[in-house]
Formats: C-alpha cells, structure tokens, sequence
C-alpha cells in the first residue's frame, strides 16, 4: 500500500471558488451611505470631498441628487413624495448597472459628408475601400469580356486544350475504326 493514502499530492488550483456578484439591493445602499456621509460632511461645515479623494475603486457621484438620500434627517419625511414611477423602474439582476461594450459587435458604417460646395469628403479609409471596389469591379468586367491580360492568357490556354482534346478524340476513333476493321478482316479469314 502506499503512504500518500491513495490522493495524488498535486499544486492547489484556487479557480474553483464561487463568484461573488453584487446584488442591486446592496448597490443602492452602498450609494445611500454614500450619499449620508456626503450630507454629514457638509452639515458639519467641511467642504464635499473632491475627486482626490474619493477612492479609485468608486465609479459613483457622492453628490446627491433631488431628495434622494434626504430620508435619514430627522423631522424630513419624503414619503409622500415618493412616486410610482420609481416601482416601475424595477430591473432583474444587476445587468442594467454594468455598461458592455461588445467587440463582436458590427458598426454603424460611417456617413460619407458633403461640403458646401457639394464636394464629398471621405476619409482616407473610405477613398482606399471605394477605389479596391472599383478596381475589382474594373477587372471583373474586363475578365468577361476577355480584354485582360490574363483573361487573353486564359483563352488562349483553353483554345490549346480544346484543339488537343479535339485531336485525341480524333486519333481515338481512328484506332477504334482500324480495331474494328482487322476484326471484321480475321472474321472473314477464319470463314
């Protein structure tokens, strides 16, 4: 039996552990606090604190906003302010707060602006693909009507093998008469 008890002694991955996610409800009430220190702070007489001061990690304003935050104050009571409005805003999960910008994703072509004086001004990305497509579009047309190059290469090639496939169906159905006539030649010896 072996001394390791039967487990493979191997280095510890820690990826397997649960993700933590935010829920809205502790969003908002981390935004609350916020908003209260903020509104402490300037009761007291010291000024808001800036954008030094407030940490990194923090992607929200401390200043608040109409008479949110405004509920904590003794004597203050905002309920009959309170609208439905603010219900029917009601989201699932957390998906509305996360902005995703998707690189997947195709883009809007771009507008192509005229001047006044009517002339078109395109960027130099815009003239490059504009004058590919032409080009494209100039050599397919010259290939159909075999005035290229290598369209003139091209016909040229398939006259070739056109008269050499011509000349070996020729030389083939010469041999297969000739066959046919010592056939018939050995037939009539044999009789």
């Amino acid at each position: 039996m072996s001394k390791r008890g039967g487990r493979p002694r191997q280095k510890v991955k820690h990826k397997g552990g649960a993700r933590v996610f935010s829920s809205e409800d502790q969003l908002r009430e981390e935004e609350d606090q916020r908003m209260r220190e903020a509104e402490w702070m300037q009761r007291r007489g010291n000024p808001t604190p800036t954008l030094e001061s407030v940490n990194e990690d923090d992607d929200v304003t401390i200043q608040p906003t109409n008479n949110e935050g405004a509920s904590f104050m003794p004597g203050v009571d905002d309920d009959d302010e309170y609208t439905s409005s603010d219900e029917e805003e009601k989201y699932k999960g957390i998906s509305h707060l996360i902005e995703v910008e998707n690189p997947n994703r195709t883009k809007a072509k771009q507008e192509i602006r005229i001047d006044e004086m009517g002339e078109v001004k395109m960027t130099r990305k815009q003239r490059e693909q504009m004058q590919a497509e032409k080009d494209r579009a100039r050599q397919l047309k010259q290939m159909q009507e075999g005035t290229s190059a290598q369209a003139k290469r091209d016909i040229a090639r398939l006259d070739q093998i056109r008269k050499e496939r011509e000349e070996a169906a020729r030389r083939r159905e010469m041999e297969r008469k000739a066959k046919e006539l010592k056939a018939q030649q050995k037939l009539a010896s044999l009789k």
